[in-house]
């Protein structure tokens, strides 16, 4: 969306190989390898290798947590994932955006628990523009204490809507942009 409609450089990251393959796929069809950088890794809270839990019936939701769809079907399978440092992957999301505003938009079924925190503690959130942000609910894992984390480091938090019982829109702009 963001290198179609608005033309932006895009750095993607896909953290369970099989999207990953089906992403990169769709890039080349759409014509946009140019402006997307497709990491076939996921982001956390430090670097390290992960054997999740996988559903294809319903991909899109795969995540840290297991599978966020309440209504998911089909089998789950093991697989190993490789997840990167947010931190580290900012660092060249940082170089490429040189001067220009960046928008973090987080859809990745929970690991918005680590990969916020860790932004906030290497200090990389300070050259984020704005925040689009899917919030899920995981148990064992606070939302308000999210979003009060991403209020205190400078930005305007506002809740949107309610996607369902499980997931909600967060979006973040610092103050003055």
């Amino acid at each position: 969306y963001f290198a179609t409609v608005h033309g932006w450089d895009t750095s993607a990251y896909e953290l369970f190989p099989p999207t990953a393959k089906a992403a990169r796929a769709n890039i080349e069809r759409s014509g946009l390898a140019e402006r997307i950088e497709l990491n076939a890794f996921g982001l956390g809270a430090k670097s390290e290798t992960l054997t999740l839990r996988y559903n294809e019936a319903s991909r899109g939701s795969n995540g840290i947590f297991g599978n966020t769809d309440p209504d998911a079907t089909g089998d789950d399978v093991a697989i190993d994932v490789n997840v990167m440092d947010a931190a580290e992957a900012f660092v060249n999301v940082q170089q490429k955006a040189a001067s220009r505003p960046i928008l973090a938009k987080l859809d990745c079924e929970g690991a918005e628990y680590a990969i916020v925190p860790r932004l906030i503690e290497s200090g990389a959130i300070d050259h984020i523009t704005a925040i689009v942000m899917e919030e899920h609910v995981i148990q064992g894992q606070d939302r308000e204490k999210l979003a009060g984390s991403i209020r205190d480091a400078g930005f305007i938090v506002r809740r949107t809507r309610k996607v369902d019982d499980h997931v909600s829109l967060l979006f973040a702009c610092r103050l003055g942009n």
